[in-house]
């Protein structure tokens, strides 16, 4: 169906916690792909999403693996 102007937008704030991904990066895009925030999550794999960014997805990565070395 059509919808009618004006479009209501609800944006949410959260604290997203992925204890694997430790110490990994995060990317924050919006609607067109345009990178809102990007930076490392913490030791707890936290990211803060403010309800004032217009978040589309949220992008983690892990830090790679170290192996010991013999």
């Amino acid at each position: 169906t059509r919808g009618e102007l004006p479009v209501l937008v609800a944006r949410p704030s959260a604290t997203i916690r992925v204890p694997a991904f430790a110490g990994g990066t995060y990317t924050m895009l919006d609607f067109h792909g345009e990178i809102v925030a990007e930076g490392r999550l913490g030791a707890r794999g936290e990211v803060v999403l403010q309800h004032t960014q217009p978040v589309w997805f949220i992008d983690l990565k892990r830090q790679p693996r170290q192996t010991a070395k013999q």
